[in-house]
């Protein structure tokens, strides 16, 4: 599935989330050993569609922000704790933005190989 797919289904996202879900729970539990939960982090998810990673950790940190390429999938993001940013991974938009730690969950097969000239 293309960052475009995603547009196209982000209606049926929440439900099929709940599924594949079952797939992070050994990602979700290499980020929760490693929170510095004294830190306070700033974490940014990149290609974190609806927040499903972001809202199982925004108590843990001091902030989650979500960068997607599918504006409706961030739209479904019922979360006002965590920022929502429509971005494309190949060129962040977060210039002047620190984060102590990027995640990027079934994220890179989307991302455009450039190529080699």
């Amino acid at each position: 599935m293309t960052g475009h797919s995603f547009v196209r289904v982000y209606f049926l996202y929440d439900f099929i989330e709940k599924y594949i879900f079952i797939e992070y729970l050994h990602e979700l539990k290499i980020i929760n050993d490693n929170l510095d939960q004294k830190k306070n982090e700033n974490i940014v998810d990149i290609g974190g569609g609806t927040g499903y990673i972001g809202k199982s950790i925004i108590g843990k940190v001091n902030s989650v922000t979500i960068i997607d390429f599918s504006k409706p999938m961030l739209m479904r993001m019922k979360n006002p704790l965590i920022k929502a940013i429509h971005g494309n991974a190949s060129s962040l938009p977060i210039k002047e933005e620190v984060f102590d730690i990027a995640l990027l969950i079934n994220v890179l097969h989307h991302i455009k190989k450039k190529l080699a000239r």
